[in-house]
């Protein structure tokens, strides 16, 4: 494997990078090419074993960084709002959208968005109905 040194730090990573936004609970609806826990644990070891030592997980952050003090801010410390799912998106979402500038060009943005990312798992889930 070769290494490259990461911007400025002393740090080594492979020049190959594992995009990990595809691993996770498929059943949980994220997107229909999520793989679960079994399968994805023998392509981080097998990466592992090549030597592959920088793995992407920066969507993760990224929405966890966004959308968590968010959410907090947004409910009012209220445990209702703070479970995942239909109250997250449906109740805190619109809320935090609400509050912003062009608030209502993002919300729109946002949730034409969530579609668009959900026709592929809908698509998957009438597969199996379909092919019976």
């Amino acid at each position: 494997m070769e290494y490259v040194k990461l911007g400025n730090s002393d740090l080594r990573v492979s020049r190959i990078c594992l995009g990990c936004m595809g691993f996770g609970d498929p059943t949980i609806g994220q997107h229909s090419w999520t793989i679960g826990e079994e399968p994805t644990r023998e392509i981080i070891r097998r990466s592992l074993d090549l030597g592959v030592n920088f793995f992407d997980t920066a969507i993760a952050i990224l929405a966890g960084m966004m959308i968590i003090p968010a959410v907090f801010a947004f409910s009012g410390g209220d445990p209702e709002h703070l479970k995942a799912g239909p109250s997250l998106m449906f109740v805190t979402m619109p809320k935090i959208f609400a509050s912003m500038g062009f608030g209502r060009f993002i919300g729109v943005l946002f949730f034409t968005l969530v579609l668009f990312a959900a026709l592929p798992s809908s698509i998957a889930l009438t597969e199996s109905a379909v092919s019976t």
